[in-house]
């Protein structure tokens, strides 16, 4: 059974489908921020997608500008960030800048999905939401 559709903007995307397979979430990889923006826009994907899993920091995408991007473009939409580094001031930041909560590596599955879950959003469809989409694809 779908359950809905997750972004995952991570180097290893695998590990988080290996560890949510049972789950029932469909994965959108994306490598960046502006791929991630892309993907919302195709298909019913911005209505489908639930929630953004975001690795802060990978070799080659600046994980901090994808979450300034997607917070500000797509704030209905839920991002949990990822880090491997343990640091309370880059979490606060990081909560600061619009995300709904931060992991550290290495994830436990358990962790993982109380939190998926928690975040996880199912979307309702409003007059207000219809505008914010337009806004959104036109930008």
């Amino acid at each position: 059974m779908n359950q809905g559709k997750i972004i995952i903007i991570e180097d290893e995307p695998d590990i988080f489908k290996i560890l949510m397979m049972s789950e029932g979430y469909e994965f959108l990889d994306a490598p960046d921020g502006e791929t991630a923006k892309e993907i919302l826009t195709t298909a019913n994907n911005l209505w489908e997608v639930g929630l953004i899993i975001l690795d802060i920091r990978m070799s080659s995408v600046k994980g901090m500008q994808s979450l300034d991007l997607l917070t500000r473009q797509v704030p209905w939409i839920p991002l949990l960030a990822i880090t491997g580094f343990p640091d309370k001031n880059l979490e606060s930041l990081i909560l600061d800048k619009g995300a709904k909560g931060v992991l550290v590596k290495p994830l436990e599955k358990e962790t993982l999905l109380e939190m998926v879950g928690k975040l996880f959003f199912v979307k309702e469809t409003s007059e207000d939401d219809v505008l914010s989409v337009v806004k959104f694809i036109n930008k």
